[in-house]
């Protein structure tokens, strides 16, 4: 039996960052979706004129997906294979939602997308370093 293992370097600092801007994010996702529901007729203006939109649906996308990046984060600090498949799942989930929410809310749409990018960058390049740093601090204080 083999066993492979993983050397902690400089980047994991990239997966913590990347955990904590997941869990600020899942936190922004909560704030946009609970005004989208509390708040459902939001007045969008644009170029051409004001739109009068129903936005429930796309509060309840945004919470639901602000609850799964707050886990995903939690986990990822653990070095959890699975907190990384769903982070990485999580995360282009949300950049997704947020480029189609553009419309509502440009600028912090825009904001969200590049900080999910670089969470999604730290997942899928040095996720798998988080491990062996997780296993090996002493949680005895």
């Amino acid at each position: 039996m083999a066993t492979t293992t993983t050397k902690t370097t400089g980047w994991v600092g990239w997966v913590a960052f990347g955990a904590a801007m997941m869990m600020l994010s899942g936190v922004y996702q909560l704030v946009v979706g609970f005004a989208a529901i509390f708040n459902s007729d939001w007045l969008v203006f644009a170029n051409q004129g004001v739109y009068l939109l129903d936005l429930t649906s796309w509060g309840w996308v945004h919470a639901l997906l602000g609850v799964l990046l707050i886990g995903s984060g939690i986990s990822l600090f653990s070095g959890s294979a699975l907190g990384r498949a769903v982070g990485t799942v999580v995360v282009s989930l949300a950049i997704l939602a947020n480029l189609l929410f553009l419309f509502a809310l440009p600028v912090w749409s825009v904001m969200a997308l590049i900080v999910d990018s670089l969470v999604l960058y730290a997942i899928l390049a040095h996720g798998d370093e988080m491990k062996p740093l997780a296993e090996t601090s002493d949680h005895n204080y």
